[in-house]
């Protein structure tokens, strides 16, 4: 078993030649991701107790796709509180050691017994908020009831480069673009010396842990390039599928292009720029605003939210 930190893969880039350094290509991924509501409003709301949780991942371990991961990926423990299920394409531009991750989502469902008033999705699921259309119908809709609009955060992109670990976040919140500026969490990667066969690639599973979650990713170093999706970086090949407590958040690569033209791998320039401290000083208010406004509104009878 073997450990590969951010350091020891800087040095490692130092060595390679710049033919392979250079290496562009094109990924697309599809992701599933299991949120509660406390997590994706920010506990806002002011939702009940957990309860009527599902099963992180899609079912049978398979995204939207039909697509099985490699044996270990499926999912596993339910999460806390009510659970919605997201889908969304990520595409992954990569120009050396930079990558680009481009997010469309797709849906947002959520369980049985959620609240009403929203186009019904899959058997036992409610359709919520799963674009951005969604996501600004859902805001003017509370501005014109009178209630303030939900501290809602989405990601659309997300520019990092490995050598380095900075990464620049472009992120919608409360109809304003921001560049989140920071530093990837470093991952301590174990190489386990499992392999596997996925998209024809023979393929390495590694884990980490960040943030009390443990991080399963599966690598492929047939694939000249330095490439994952979204931010976790740090292992010598490109990652093809990733699986955060077991199958909780399930990104499978889809396609794989490596002799086309490639979108420019260019840090993201739009929006106010700020700091990731600053920002989460930003929603941490903005958030405590919208509990502090939606409980005066109970208490004094007023709004239906």
């Amino acid at each position: 078993m073997s450990r590969i930190s951010l350091a020891g893969l800087t040095a490692a880039l130092l060595l390679i030649p710049p033919a392979l350094a250079g290496q562009t290509g094109t990924i697309t991924y599809e992701r599933s991701a299991t949120r509660t509501r406390a997590a994706l409003f920010g506990d806002a709301t002011g939702g009940g107790p957990p309860g009527g949780a599902r099963p992180g991942g899609a079912p049978g371990g398979r995204v939207p796709g039909g697509r099985v991961p490699p044996q270990g990926a499926a999912p596993g423990a339910p999460v806390g509180g009510r659970a919605l299920q997201e889908y969304a394409t990520l595409t992954v531009s990569f120009d050396g050691t930079t990558a680009l991750t481009r997010i469309e989502p797709l849906a947002t469902a959520e369980g049985a017994g959620g609240r009403e008033g929203f186009p019904a999705g899959e058997p036992g699921q409610r359709r919520i908020a799963g674009d951005g259309a969604g996501v600004a119908r859902l805001q003017a809709g509370l501005r014109a009831r009178g209630l303030p609009g939900l501290p809602l955060r989405t990601t659309t992109a997300l520019w990092v480069d490995a050598a380095t670990g900075e990464k620049v976040e472009a992120v919608d919140f409360m109809t304003r673009e921001f560049r989140v500026v920071g530093q990837v969490a470093p991952l301590a990667w174990r190489l386990l010396g499992e392999e596997s066969e996925y998209l024809g690639y023979v393929v390495q599973k590694a884990v980490a842990e960040r943030d009390s979650a443990t991080i399963e990713a599966w690598f492929t170093v047939d694939v000249p390039g330095f490439a994952a999706p979204e931010d976790y970086t740090g292992l010598p090949g490109v990652v093809l599928m990733v699986s955060v407590n077991r199958g909780e958040t399930l990104i499978q690569a889809v396609d794989v292009q490596t002799d086309g033209p490639v979108e420019a791998v260019a840090r993201p320039t739009d929006g106010d720029e700020i700091t990731a401290g600053e920002f989460d000083a930003l929603v941490a208010e903005k958030t405590e605003e919208f509990r502090a406004e939606m409980q005066s509104r109970r208490r004094g009878g007023g709004g239906d939210a």
